[in-house]
């Protein structure tokens, strides 16, 4: 684990994947010695898993928040769920077709 290392401000996936590599680390090998099915960790760069986020982050020598910023909770305690802002607002689930509309 690198102590020195400067994160840049919104790290890429290449540049984590890299780092993590440097370090003498797959994420393959990461999940298997974390006990996870192998491809976990890989799955990080698009599912959120705490755990694997958090060894990723031990192992490249910062804190998970620092590389994954828009997965955690805001400093200030409000929690980022979906912020309609930069995301716009979720469609509904439901359809508008008559079979939805019609009683079982």
């Amino acid at each position: 684990m690198s102590k020195g290392r400067k994160v840049p401000l919104n790290p890429s996936w290449k540049w984590i994947k890299d780092t993590l590599h440097e370090e003498g680390m797959t994420f393959t090998e990461l999940a298997i010695r974390l006990g996870l099915h192998e491809s976990t960790c890989r799955k990080v760069k698009q599912l959120t898993h705490y755990r694997a986020q958090a060894a990723i982050a031990e192992i490249i020598g910062c804190k998970p928040e620092r590389l994954w910023p828009n997965r955690y909770p805001d400093p200030r305690g409000k929690p980022v769920v979906l912020n309609t802002d930069i995301w716009g607002p979720r469609a509904s689930q439901k359809s508008v077709s008559s079979s939805d509309r019609v009683a079982a």
